[in-house]
């Protein structure tokens, strides 16, 4: 077969992506719902972000997401695929722009199951308390769900088919390659599984011309057709992190708050975040909230001990963070994972508090409270980075190495409660040569980072942007 001609007059690719992580494609609308009060008894409306839906009120993929999704798989920095990219999904850059052999369609959910709500918070990054006014809530498919993919492209070789098929089997493969929001917390994750590849041929088309053009079109399924991986981009750099908590840890999910009954009196008024069958679920938003509080904790300690004031080291501290974590206008370099813990609890960790009065030293009356946490246990996740950095010196690299190192001697408190003993926990690494069971503390860690010196060049280049933004802040 020469792959240099086209193969096919048409092509037809049919098949099933499922859910791995929350998804939340949005439809740019905003719907109201009700959600329980702090009092456990009223409910309070509130605004949802909305996933797009069909008329039928069935969840959607419009197939422009999924192009660029598929698109953005695409390794086009050498000359070959980047042709293969303007044959496949088309161009607009010049005048003669053309259009691509590609169609998506939109990719409906097919099973009944409903969307969760999913909330988030915004975390003030200097106290580690919630910034107020900041909640915002989501709605999302949820893991398991699938959808029916379809994709048809007209006058395809073998080469360009086979190319398709490794783009498809990217998804689910590596961190940040979600779909829709969050994809630095890892989020949107699908995987692709192929049911069949059906094709019409020259010779196939004609004969339908000919004898019976009233019934369908001639498909015929291909038996065999591999898939190329070689024009995929490369999975983004990483490593796998496991957290141990050696206490109660909560971070509240309002949309699991329940109303008083007959058979539950005084309901849990804070609620630990949790999957549907029961594991724990650290949201990637709460880590990269302390990691980023963190490193700007360290990076202020570094400045201000330099002999600059507080607000002008935190203007520039928080400039620096921008490349590491990104903002409202850039992307985040660093990419975290929703961590998971690996134990279905039926019932958690419940305790009841009561307010006391800072003035009388009494308790506050119709203060008694109850939560409803996670009990100690073991989470795990991925954190990576969004390009390969620099091995003459990258920066990041050497202020992540200062924070996971406060994360392995036991200074990760994350959620609510850390005044009362709530959210301890210890971080662990896999290193890239080890067993996938296997995670190193900080000596490990310090061990295979000094080896030869390969670390040594990040320290150097972090210490060099922070003496020259040191100068050039104290001249400012």
């Amino acid at each position: 077969m020469d792959a240099s001609q086209p193969s096919w007059l048409r092509v037809r690719i049919v098949g099933r992506l499922e859910v791995l992580s929350p998804l939340h494609v949005g439809s740019g609308n905003v719907v109201p719902t009700t959600r329980m009060g702090k009092d456990g008894q009223q409910t309070e409306p509130t605004l949802v972000n909305a996933l797009c839906r069909t008329a039928a009120g069935r969840p959607y993929l419009p197939a422009s997401t999924l192009r660029g999704a598929v698109r953005a798989r695409l390794a086009d920095a050498d000359t070959v695929n980047r042709e293969l990219g303007v044959r496949l999904f088309g161009t607009t850059h010049d005048e003669d722009g053309q259009m691509g052999k590609l169609r998506f369609y939109d990719a409906v959910q097919t099973d009944d199951r409903q969307p969760d709500l999913r909330s988030a918070i915004a975390i003030d990054p200097l106290f580690g308390v919630v910034e107020a006014h900041k909640l915002f809530v989501r709605q999302v498919v949820p893991p398991g769900c699938q959808f029916d993919l379809t994709i048809e492209a007209d006058r395809v070789d073998a080469a360009e088919l086979m190319a398709v098929l490794g783009l498809l089997d990217t998804f689910g493969r590596g961190i940040g390659r979600g779909i829709g929001a969050g994809k630095s917390k890892d989020q949107g994750l699908m995987s692709w599984q192929r049911d069949r590849v059906e094709v019409i041929d020259q010779v196939a088309l004609a004969e339908w011309l000919r004898h019976d053009t009233a019934t369908a079109l001639p498909w015929s399924t291909l038996p065999v057709i591999p898939a190329s991986a070689q024009c995929a981009e490369a999975d983004l750099p990483g490593v796998e992190f496991s957290i141990e908590f050696n206490s109660p840890w909560l971070v509240d999910a309002p949309e699991l708050h329940r109303a008083k009954s007959d058979e539950e009196e005084h309901p849990p008024d804070l609620e630990f975040s949790r999957l549907a069958d029961g594991r724990a679920w650290l949201p990637a938003s709460s880590l990269k909230g302390w990691l980023r509080g963190r490193a700007r904790r360290v990076m202020m300690t570094l400045f201000v001990g330099n002999g600059l004031g507080p607000e002008l080291a935190g203007n520039n501290v928080d400039m620096l963070l921008k490349d590491l974590f990104g903002a409202t206008d850039q992307t985040s370099w660093l990419l975290v994972s929703d961590a998971l813990g690996d134990i279905k609890y039926s019932r958690g960790h419940e305790q009841q508090f009561v307010a006391i009065d800072r003035f009388t030293g009494g308790s506050s009356e119709g203060a008694l409270y109850k939560v409803h946490a996670a009990p100690p246990c073991k989470v795990g996740g991925r954190i990576g980075w969004r390009s390969t950095p620099d091995p003459s010196g990258d920066w990041r690299l050497a202020l992540l190495a200062m924070v996971a190192r406060d994360a392995m001697e036991g200074d990760l408190v994350i959620g609510w409660g850390k005044a009362r003993g709530y959210g301890q926990g210890t971080a662990r690494l896999r290193l890239p040569d080890q067993p996938e069971d296997r995670f190193c503390d900080w000596p490990a860690l310090a061990e295979w980072l000094g080896e030869g010196d390969q670390f040594e060049p990040h320290l150097q280049a972090f210490r060099k942007l922070f003496h020259s933004s040191t100068k050039e802040a104290s001249h400012a």
